[in-house]
């Protein structure tokens, strides 16, 4: 599938007459997958997915029957975020003290505001954008706007808003129909309420019907000292 409905018509029309000139033949039969001592057989015509665990290994594909179908093979693997992704999309964060109680360290109860700044390297439809909290902080702005100073300066931003925020247990979520290209920043403000060292999941922009335009920031560690 393409991200557009006309690239899908035209990516279809193509994709019909390949069929009519190169796969007449329908395709029957059992496909056999072979990967290091793991083996899977896929019975067409309806096969179902076929996942093998990883292994250095030679990957063996074995059609029986008729028709020549095509295999896409993808690797996947839980790693380590260590350095910025930037594939069409750009992240920079910053976190400022809005209210700290010791200078230089953080406690519970502490209020910080998360400063993102996005880029597009082109105009992209349907851009969320999700940067997560530490556990037990409270992200402000969500209803009480206006009765207080600290909440007042939450959840602004500059050049392109969001069309849809999201302040949620665990991270912020914004979302924009069309991001440009200009830079846009949106700042929100959160209160720490727990003491502990938290280590954050990667904050990640990406554009939701194209997940290969997407932007990726390492996650960081907070500490968080208690209150006396």
């Amino acid at each position: 599938h393409w991200d557009t409905t006309p690239a899908n018509a035209l990516g279809r029309l193509a994709m019909t007459g390949f069929a009519a000139q190169f796969e007449t033949a329908p395709v029957n039969g059992r496909t056999t997958v072979v990967l290091s001592n793991a083996r899977q057989v896929a019975v067409w015509p309806a096969p179902a997915p076929i996942r093998l665990p990883a292994a250095d290994a030679l990957l063996s594909l074995n059609h029986a029957g008729s028709g020549q179908p095509w295999a896409l093979v993808s690797i996947s693997a839980a790693v380590p975020a260590t350095r910025p992704a930037a594939n069409g999309l750009t992240l920079r964060r910053q976190v400022s003290a809005i209210r700290q109680s010791v200078p230089g360290r953080w406690s519970r109860g502490d209020v910080l505001a998360v400063r993102i700044t996005l880029a597009a390297r082109a105009d992209t439809a349907w851009v969320a954008l999700t940067d997560p909290v530490p556990a037990g902080a409270i992200i402000l702005g969500g209803g009480l706007g206006g009765r207080s100073e600290l909440l007042a300066g939450g959840g602004t931003s500059a050049g392109q808003p969001p069309d849809w925020t999201e302040r949620r247990t665990g991270h912020f979520r914004a979302y924009w129909q069309q991001l440009g290209q200009a830079p846009t920043t949106v700042e929100y403000r959160i209160r720490l309420g727990s003491a502990g060292r938290f280590s954050l999941p990667p904050a990640r922009a990406e554009a939701m019907y194209a997940p290969d335009i997407n932007a990726l920031l390492p996650g960081s560690t907070l500490v968080v000292a208690g209150t006396k």
